[in-house]
């Protein structure tokens, strides 16, 4: 066995640590995001991320942050994406994401085809 005092240049360099920052920042983000949701027993929740060139790594891990909150939808649009995550404690294997989310994609869908700008 081999202890050592921890001190982050032996296990990464500041170019590396630079430029995975923003993909830290968001994961941590959306981890955060799932475990309040979690201790305030939610059924599901919607977070909303930007997109960045790298975003498709970072929804690799977003999908495997908490053991009992999974992916159902993500939804691209301009420059943000959006996760629809439910609590499988709540909603099951058996739940059918489509009814599930059916207003929240619908309000999405009407959201996104009326930008605030335009809306009255």
């Amino acid at each position: 066995m081999k202890i050592t005092n921890y001190t982050w240049e032996k296990y990464i360099s500041i170019k590396k640590l630079e430029s995975s920052k923003g993909k830290f920042s968001t994961l941590f983000s959306i981890r955060d995001a799932i475990i309040e949701a979690d201790l305030n027993e939610k059924e599901k929740i919607t977070i909303n991320i930007k997109k960045t060139k790298d975003y498709k790594e970072v929804l690799g891990f977003a999908g495997s942050l908490h053991f009992w909150w999974v992916i159902d939808f993500v939804i691209e649009a301009n420059e943000s994406v959006i996760l629809l995550y439910r609590n499988c404690k709540i909603h099951g294997k058996d739940t059918d994401p489509d009814k599930l989310w059916e207003d929240t994609l619908f309000q999405l869908e009407t959201d996104l085809r009326n930008p605030i700008e335009t809306r009255n």
